[in-house]
C-alpha cells in the first residue's frame, strides 16, 4: 500500500549516473477537500482496527498535509506503529523520515536498518532506498555491486525506477558486468510500466 502513496523526488544530474539520485518525503501543500478528509477518516478507522497498511497511508497523508493538517510527528508515530506491527511499507517510510529528518533527527544508521527490514519484508521501495544508500555511501560503506543486487530485488518486486537504475549499471558495467542487451531489456521493462526515466534511457539506448 505504501507504494501507492509513497512520494519521492527524482532527479537527473548527468547521463553517466543513475537517474534515482534524490529521495525523501515531499511535503506538499495539497488543498484539503471533503474527499481527502473522508479518505483520511477511513484510513484512521482502518488503522485503529488493526489495518497496518492504512496506518502507513495515513502517515503519508500527515507527512504531506493531504486531507489532514501537516503533522510530521504524527506521521512518524503512524509509520512506527505500522513498522512495529510488521508492515514493511511503514518501515520504509519511517526509514525515509530518519534519512531526511522529517519529524525526527536525521539518523542514517537507523534509516538503513529500517530499509533493510522493509526490503526483507518484501517492500521493493525498501530495497531500492537501501540500494541508493550503498550507491552513494550514505551511512554505509559505498558498495556499487551491493547496490545493483538490491536494485535487482527492487525491480523484481515492481519498483520500476530500480529497473532503470539497474539498467544503468549494466549499460556502464558498474557493479555488474557490462551487458547492453540486458540494459535495454531493463529500460524497456521500466518504460512499459510508465516509468518516465526508463523511457528516456531506452530512447537514448
Amino acid at each position: 500500500m505504501s507504494q501507492k502513496y509513497y512520494v519521492r523526488t527524482m532527479g537527473i544530474s548527468d547521463l553517466a549516473r543513475p537517474l534515482a539520485l534524490v529521495m525523501g518525503v515531499v511535503l506538499t501543500s495539497a488543498a484539503a477537500s471533503p474527499a481527502l478528509a473522508q479518505s483520511a477518516n477511513q484510513c484512521q478507522k482502518a488503522c485503529d482496527d488493526g489495518g497496518l497498511p492504512a496506518c502507513t497511508s495515513l502517515g503519508v497523508a500527515y507527512a504531506q498535509g493531504s486531507g489532514v493538517p501537516l503533522d510530521l510527528a504524527r506521521a512518524v508515530a503512524l509509520f512506527q506503529k505500522a513498522c512495529d506491527g510488521g508492515e514493511p511499507g511503514g518501515c520504509n517510510d519511517l526509514g525515509v523520515s530518519y534519512a531526511t529528518g522529517s519529524g525526527v533527527p536525521i539518523d542514517q544508521t537507523r534509516s538503513r536498518a529500517l530499509y533493510l527490514k522493509a526490503c526483507e519484508g518484501g517492500e521493493g521501495r525498501g530495497c531500492e532506498n537501501l540500494a541508493l544508500k550503498y550507491l552513494r555511501g550514505s551511512g554505509v560503506a559505498q558498495d556499487t555491486a551491493r547496490a545493483m543486487t538490491l536494485f535487482e530485488k527492487a525491480c523484481d518486486r515492481g519498483a520500476l525506477q530500480a529497473c532503470t537504475s539497474l539498467g544503468w549499471g549494466y549499460e556502464h558495467g558498474s557493479g555488474v558486468p557490462q551487458n547492453s542487451a540486458r540494459a535495454v531489456a531493463l529500460f524497456k521493462k521500466a518504460c512499459d510500466g510508465a516509468n518516465a526515466p526508463g523511457c528516456y534511457t531506452l530512447g537514448l539506448a
